[in-house]
């Protein structure tokens, strides 16, 4: 945490996902970031409003993953 704000790593482990899929998620505006002026990384001002509702979309998106391969099985 820097400044009060989760980096990008922070987030991954509290969704238990990779740091490639919290920047997608940021750069998809699931997430809000502001980015720091001179490295350009990306911080999460709130974080702790939105870890619980990615966490509920991403447990949706995974029974629609399993349904999808028990169709396809």
């Amino acid at each position: 945490m820097v400044n009060g704000y989760m980096s990008v790593s922070d987030i991954a482990r509290a969704l238990n996902c990779s740091v490639q899929k919290v920047r997608a998620l940021a750069d998809r505006g699931y997430l809000t970031a502001v980015r720091d002026g001179v490295n350009n990384y990306r911080f999460f001002p709130y974080a702790e409003i939105e870890i619980p509702r990615l966490r509920e979309l991403m447990m949706k998106n995974l029974g629609k993953i399993e349904r999808l391969k028990e169709i396809t099985v």
